[in-house]
């Protein structure tokens, strides 16, 4: 299964991607969860 929201951080900051292009990268409880 893959990561739902995928994260990186940049300097100081955090860039968090959510990873569902099937669904359009629509919010689900899963996601919410995390």
């Amino acid at each position: 299964m893959t990561d739902l929201v995928l994260s990186e951080m940049r300097d100081r900051v955090a860039i968090l991607t959510l990873n569902r292009p099937d669904k359009l990268n629509a919010l689900n409880y899963a996601l919410i969860d995390r």
